[in-house]
C-alpha cells in the first residue's frame, strides 16, 4: 500500500498448463492499482528479465524492491535485482544489491527508517554450503547502502517478519533441517536491532508448523499453524519412525502401525510477556489462506488448501477469530 492509497504488485509468477502440470515463469511486470479510478497500470522493468519481488514501503513513501533475475525463457532465478520506487513519478531507479545474492524471504521496516532483509544465499544453496544459507542485512535508504546484520543460529526460510513493541522485529518461519525428509519445525526467532543479535522464541512445540500470521490490533500476533504426527504421539519408535513392539507375556510381539495425523492449532503470541497461548476450534487445516484485520480487530480467514488431502483440498469457507 502507498501512501496516496494505490496498491502496488511486482513480480510473481504466472502458470502455464503443460501435460496437466502447472510450469512456473517468472513475472518481469510492475502494477499498480488506482482504487480511485479502479484501475491497473503497468512499469515495465528496464532489464529485458523475468524477476520475482519481495517489497516494502520506506518512510519516506518510496518503495524498495529486492528480488532475483532470471535469464530470459530459462527460468532459473541467477542474480539479484533492487529498485526503488518514487511513486510521485513512478519511475524505478536502481539500488545496489547485498555483497552476496540472496533470496529475500521478507523485508521489515526498523524504528529508524532501515530496512532489515533475512533471506537465503543464492550462491551457498547451489553449492549445497548449508551452514551460510541464512543471511541478514540492513539497507540504508539514507546512504543508499547495504551493511552486513547480524543472522539467527538455526537455518530457516521465514515467511513472516513483524514489528514489536521497543523496536523489537519477530520472525516467523520453519526451520531447513529435516527438510528433506519432510519433518520440518518451527522456527521463530527475535531481533533486537539496537544489540544487533537474534534470540530464539520459545514456547511452541518443535513440531508444530505455522501457516499464517497477522498482527491485532492490541499488539499481540495470530499465528495460524498444524501440528503434525510426532507431536501427538508418545513412547518410542525405530528409525523408520514406527512404534518399538512390544513382547507380549505368551512370547508373541505386538506391533503399532503408525497413523498420519495433522491438526489444526492456532496460537496467540504476547510480546509484552513473550508468552504464547493455544486458540482451538478452526475448522481444519488451512494453507494458503488470507488474514485480514478488520475493523472492529476481529480477523476474517478465507480460503486456503487443506494439506492433509491428498488431492490438497480447497476450502470454500470463510471463519472469524474474535
Amino acid at each position: 500500500m502507498l501512501d496516496d492509497g494505490r496498491v502496488l504488485v511486482a513480480g510473481g509468477f504466472t502458470g502455464i498448463a503443460n501435460n496437466n502440470f502447472i510450469v512456473p515463469f517468472p513475472l518481469n511486470t510492475i502494477e499498480v492499482y488506482d482504487p480511485d479510478v479502479e484501475m491497473w497500470s503497468t512499469i515495465e522493468l528496464a532489464e529485458d528479465v523475468a524477476s520475482i519481488h519481495s517489497m516494502v514501503k520506506l518512510s519516506d513513501g518510496r518503495a524498495l524492491l529486492v528480488g532475483l533475475r532470471a535469464n530470459e525463457g530459462a527460468g532459473q532465478l541467477v542474480e539479484g535485482a533492487a529498485y526503488i520506487l518514487d511513486p510521485e513519478t513512478d519511475v524505478l531507479t536502481p539500488a545496489p544489491m547485498p555483497p552476496v545474492t540472496p533470496r529475500p524471504d521478507n523485508m521489515v521496516v526498523l524504528d529508524d527508517g532501515r530496512v532489515l532483509m533475512v533471506g537465503t544465499d543464492v550462491d551457498a544453496l547451489e553449492a549445497g554450503d548449508t551452514p551460510h544459507l541464512n543471511q541478514a542485512f540492513v539497507f540504508d535508504p539514507g546512504t543508499n547502502t547495504w551493511s552486513q546484520a547480524a543472522s539467527p543460529d538455526q537455518q530457516s526460510l521465514f515467511q513472516w517478519f513483524f514489528s514489536l513493541p521497543q523496536g523489537r522485529i519477530i520472525a516467523i518461519g520453519v526451520s531447513l533441517e529435516g527438510w528433506s525428509d519432510n519433518t520440518q519445525q518451527a522456527s521463530i526467532w527475535m531481533y533486537d536491532p539496537l544489540s544487533d543479535t537474534w534470540s530464539a522464541v520459545n514456547g511452541v512445540d518443535p513440531y508444530y508448523i505455522p501457516t499464517n500470521a497477522i498482527p491485532l490490533l492490541d499488539g499481540r500476533l495470530l499465528v495460524l499453524g498444524q501440528m503434525s504426527e510426532r507431536a501427538s504421539m508418545s513412547g518410542s519408535f525405530d528409525q523408520e519412525g514406527n512404534p518399538i513392539h512390544v513382547e507380549l507375556i505368551d512370547g508373541r510381539q505386538l506391533y503399532g502401525k503408525r497413523v498420519a495425523e495433522v491438526f489444526s492449532d492456532s496460537k496467540v503470541f504476547d510480546p509484552a510477556t513473550d508468552t504464547w497461548t493455544s486458540i482451538n476450534g478452526m475448522e481444519g487445516v488451512r494453507s494458503s489462506s488470507t488474514l485480514t484485520l478488520l475493523p472492529d480487530g476481529r480477523v476474517l480467514l478465507a480460503g486456503g488448501e487443506d494439506p492433509t488431502a491428498s488431492d490438497y483440498q480447497l476450502y470454500s469457507t470463510t471463519e472469524l477469530f474474535d
